[in-house]
């Protein structure tokens, strides 16, 4: 990680913070990725991170299969849906059938610490013109709209439904209970919660 390493130490030395954007590869379609990607340097982004929603280092690596520099560290929602994954066949299996995307595909921050977009009110504002194109753009996939599955049953899924009344982009919308709420607070059920997310996947 030799360039990411020289611009932490830049910063380090200059006494500057540094702004990493997340962007899921592929979200809406690549040539926006790459868009994002050239905008991004070119208004100042210290180092920019691609990659697939609930998927860690380990995961992308072992079980997409795509190599990476990042530390092997373990994630306890991608932990969670790729347990799930193993329990359905395996990842491409699960993927060739299922399509994970994200609200946004980008992630925000505020006071250094991760932000949920519909925390601020703000910047849920700001952002739904966005959301609703790259919505779109992902549509033209040739994705199946009978139903989308939330991954997220209290404030993520209200604000989907919501929107989803607007734009009629779905038949309907399903909640699942999150993966991280899983692993921190119904670890105990996981198995449970596995055959939950399974039953209605394939239902």
């Amino acid at each position: 990680m030799g360039r990411i390493n020289d611009a932490f130490d830049r910063l380090a030395h200059d006494g500057k913070k540094g702004f990493i954007p997340f962007i899921t590869a592929g979200d809406p379609d690549l040539d926006t990725t790459l868009e994002l990607i050239l905008e991004l340097d070119r208004t100042g982004a210290t180092v920019i991170e691609l990659g697939i929603p609930f998927t860690d280092p380990i995961r992308l690596q072992n079980d997409c299969g795509i190599p990476n520099i990042w530390p092997k560290k373990q994630e306890l929602s991608s932990l969670f849906i790729y347990n799930m994954i193993d329990a359905f066949s395996n990842a491409k299996a699960f993927y060739n059938k299922f399509y994970i995307t994200a609200i946004s595909p980008l992630g925000f921050t505020k006071h250094n610490k991760n932000c949920n977009y519909y925390d601020d009110k703000n910047l849920l504002k700001d952002i739904k013109g966005f959301v609703v194109d790259c919505m779109n753009k992902q549509l033209l996939f040739g994705i199946d709209r009978s139903v989308a599955f939330c991954l997220g049953d209290g404030k993520n899924y209200k604000y989907l439904s919501k929107l989803n009344e607007e734009q009629q982009f779905f038949k309907k919308v399903i909640p699942l209970p999150h993966p991280r709420f899983i692993m921190q607070y119904k670890l105990k059920s996981k198995d449970e919660y596995i055959q939950y997310y399974l039953r209605h996947l394939k239902s």
